[in-house]
């Protein structure tokens, strides 16, 4: 009985021992994020028709009125749109937005279809758009989003005042955390300058609760949320 309590308690004393090194992890520890891209725009395009978060896009389509309209740019850079679901359009210019349009269309429901989009900068008041006062987009960056996510897959994250975004507004941008996810096993996968793979643990649970700042993310990197166990 007394080599049972023992081991037990070494056991405790073990699991205690590890979960307080993983909370003193310090993400700055590891490689900064990769830097950010910026957006790509024709050569003499007015980086003014540069579609951001929280702008408009007029769609005006000859072929289908039914789908002419306002659409607003959610915070993850793309509209939603009636049988097409999401179109990623954050970061491009207004003729890239157009040849686009123009290309889905023509893919999935017309023969041929003539295509013109107008940027409204902001969002209309009776849009209830998620537009950041005072914020400019200066970029994207590209992420791979894995484990227990809303929306797995890569993902465009918008870049605001040449800050790289965080952990936690990625995650949030690409639906949030799915059921059973776990986030205090929280992972980011990334390359340093050598090309060595570093594991950077993230606590988005205290960050959740703003115990601690977010971690900063950068192009390439791989964040993945892990799977509760019950029981455990």
């Amino acid at each position: 009985m007394f080599m049972a309590n023992s081991r037990m308690a070494g056991m405790v004393l073990l699991v205690t021992a590890v979960t307080a090194c993983q909370n003193k992890v310090d993400p700055s520890d590891f490689p900064p994020p990769a830097p950010i891209n910026q957006p790509t725009t024709p050569s003499g395009a007015d980086n003014r028709d540069v579609f951001a978060p929280g702008d408009q896009m007029e769609l005006i389509v000859d072929q289908d009125k039914a789908l002419n309209g306002r659409y607003l740019i959610r915070p993850g850079g793309y509209v939603i749109m009636p049988r097409f679901g999401r179109v990623q359009i954050g970061g491009m210019s207004r003729s890239s937005v157009e040849a686009k349009m123009k290309a889905l269309l023509e893919k999935n429901q017309l023969i041929e279809a003539t295509v013109m989009v107008e940027r409204w900068p902001g969002s209309a008041p009776e849009s209830g758009g998620t537009g950041i006062a005072g914020n400019e987009q200066q970029g994207v960056i590209t992420v791979l989003l894995t484990g227990r996510i809303s929306r797995p897959g890569l993902h465009k994250i918008p870049v605001y005042n040449g800050e790289n975004p965080g952990v936690y507004r990625a995650i949030l941008s690409a639906g949030g955390l799915a059921e059973f996810s776990k986030p205090s096993k929280v992972t980011i996968r990334r390359k340093d300058a050598s090309g060595r793979l570093h594991l950077i643990p993230v606590r988005l649970d205290l960050i959740e609760e703003g115990e601690i700042p977010d971690v900063p993310i950068g192009n390439y990197d791989v964040i993945d949320v892990g799977e509760k166990i019950f029981g455990f």
